[in-house]
């Protein structure tokens, strides 16, 4: 893909993604793939495609992977809403051949009730309870080509996924693959410089169960991220949208982060699209890093489903 070709193509999806957007039912399987990792892409509203220059880039575009230039190893934890949590784990290795990354993300729902098929209690000697246990494990390679006197990160993924409803078991596998390069000078949009990425996640098999299958949530991802600096301080815009094909729901999601010191960020974002009720949409998160050691923390509400609380740990070295 050329230069131009990745900005025209950007630009296309993104366009149709401010038209196209609705709000629609979910058909697809393996729903927890669309649970973001990270507390420092939760921070930024889930708009991190375009920037992802962390282990996390594994998840949101493994083009990403390319921008490291350390080894780097992340642990997540989200307690998500009642009875339920997700945990990520991932570690990039930076190379002469590229960044080689691996990550396992796990998403749990406990205390389910159990219900008999007339729509009763089921007395059992666990309390008539069962719980979900979803996993995703992924290996990628990503690296920088030069083209036109730009530098071009690609990435690709392979992804291995499974699902214990309890009840039944299920298996997938799924391709990720992206792109991202720089624009530009941003003159128009007071300096600094611009990127612009296309991703496709979860490009694969149906999952499998017993007696029937479910495809997976596809996910087109345009976006761009405007870095500069202010005061001597790092800055970043982004904007990225998700287009969930199989599920026919489109999101657009805005974020800002600014390192106010060297080592302390703050974080807010904005997803259109999420669920409805206060404070629904809205995110914020602080970071805070220090030779090598990075902690960051995301606060995201979901209205009239509960607020969710993110903490990460990462290690460059």
């Amino acid at each position: 893909m050329g230069y131009h070709s990745l900005i025209a193509s950007v630009a296309l999806i993104a366009s149709v993604a401010s038209v196209a957007f609705c709000s629609g039912v979910g058909t697809s399987g393996a729903q927890f793939l669309r649970v973001g990792v990270g507390a420092r892409a939760a921070g930024l509203g889930g708009a991190f495609s375009s920037l992802a220059d962390d282990v996390t880039a594994i998840y949101w575009n493994p083009a990403g992977l390319a921008q490291l230039e350390k080894n780097e190893a992340s642990l997540s934890y989200n307690a998500y809403f009642v009875d339920t949590s997700a945990q990520f784990l991932g570690y990039a290795h930076h190379s002469e051949q590229g960044t080689f990354a691996g990550s396992v993300n796990m998403f749990s729902v406990k205390n389910i009730e159990k219900r008999s098929s007339t729509g009763g209690d089921v007395d059992t000697p666990d309390g008539g309870t069962f719980k979900t246990q979803d996993m995703a494990g992924t290996i990628a390679w990503a690296r920088k080509f030069e083209i036109e006197d730009k530098n071009l990160n690609v990435g690709a993924g392979l992804k291995y996924i499974s699902s214990d409803l309890g009840t039944a078991k299920g298996t997938a596998f799924a391709l990720d693959f992206g792109a991202i390069m720089p624009i530009g000078e941003a003159e128009s949009v007071g300096g600094g410089s611009l990127q612009g990425s296309l991703a496709v996640l979860n490009l694969g098999t149906k999952m499998k169960f017993v007696s029937e299958s479910d495809p997976l949530p596809l996910n087109v991802k345009p976006g761009l991220a405007w870095r500069r600096k202010f005061a001597e301080r790092n800055f970043n815009a982004v904007l990225d949208a998700d287009l969930l094909l199989n599920d026919q729901v489109n999101l657009i999601n805005a974020g800002a982060e600014y390192w106010v010191i060297e080592q302390i960020g703050v974080r807010a974002g904005y997803q259109v699209g999420r669920a409805k009720g206060a404070g629904a949409g809205f995110a914020g998160g602080l970071g805070f890093k220090h030779e090598g050691l990075g902690i960051d923390y995301a606060f995201v509400p979901f209205g009239d489903l509960g607020d969710t609380h993110r903490v990460s740990l990462s290690y460059r070295f």
